[in-house]
């Protein structure tokens, strides 16, 4: 097993929410998001919508809709961009423990960007660590909702479903290579024990030597080191919201996005201010 240690400290919150702006109707479910270069977005629904992405703007407009062939929307959870070509779209949702058919799909980011519909390549993965399906309840760790991109690998930061809750992410690595692959375990890393509003993580994105996580209330900062992970800071986003959604560009700009509920809200963009960018 790779080992990449995580060291914390204690630091006040350096970021704020700046700007709050409406989603698309069409994106009600978003679960997923990334920028393609510093003034594009592209992101996509939760399982149940069709398998489409959805390019917008920074103030939140749809500019285009393009459709994923050979591919399927099961429990699209999350999206991230090499930085030069390929888009990885992790259909990686697995609430109940109990699936054994995680998929990522890859697509050519400027053809999805200019065309109405785009093939799609694909491999599937399986967790080692996961021995029955579902896992017994305290082992529940193999759900995820964050995938992002660093140093030409794929990485995932797994959804804490544990019961007793132990406020653990497994972060796992992988090739981006279009093969059936095991997924290569990485130390945990530590969210929290307060709970599922918390402490469960909902996505992430790295730019540059820093590495963002997504909580539904608040967004958490790491300082990548070669093969260490420094905590630096944290910052709490009001409302509690279904946030699901996070993007950072080369600019540092963050936004973060959320899901339309009736009984919590949501279905916003919210522009957060970065401080920690160097």
């Amino acid at each position: 097993m790779i080992r990449l240690f995580f060291f914390f400290c204690f630091s006040f919150a350096a970021f704020s929410q700046k700007t709050t702006l409406p989603l698309p109707v069409n994106l009600n479910e978003l679960s997923g998001l990334v920028f393609i270069n510093d003034s594009i977005l592209v992101g996509h629904n939760d399982g149940g919508d069709l398998p489409q992405l959805y390019f917008l703007n920074k103030a939140g407009q749809l500019l285009h809709t393009c459709a994923v062939s050979n591919a399927k929307n099961i429990d699209w959870e999350d999206i991230c961009y090499d930085g030069k070509k390929y888009l990885y779209i992790g259909d990686i949702g697995n609430n109940n423990n109990n699936r054994k058919d995680l998929t990522i799909f890859q697509v050519n980011a400027q053809m999805a960007l200019n065309h109405a519909e785009v093939e799609s390549k694909s491999f599937q993965f399986i967790y080692p660590e996961q021995k029955a399906f579902p896992e017994e309840p305290k082992n529940r760790h193999f759900d995820a909702e964050a995938l992002t991109f660093y140093n030409n690998q794929l990485y995932i930061f797994t959804k804490c479903r544990a019961e007793p809750w132990d406020g653990l992410s497994f972060v796992y690595q992988l090739s981006t290579d279009m093969v059936t692959q095991k997924a290569v375990a990485l130390s945990p890393l530590y969210i929290g024990k307060t709970g599922w509003w918390q402490d469960a993580v909902t996505g992430a994105d790295i730019q540059g030597n820093l590495c963002y996580i997504l909580t539904y209330n608040r967004l958490i900062v790491y300082e990548i080191n070669g093969a260490t992970m420094k905590f630096i800071g944290r910052t709490y986003l009001d409302p509690i919201t279904q946030k699901e959604a996070i993007a950072v560009n080369r600019l540092g700009e963050i936004i973060v996005g959320d899901e339309m509920s009736k009984m919590i809200g949501g279905g916003f963009l919210y522009l957060i201010e970065n401080k920690w960018k160097k």
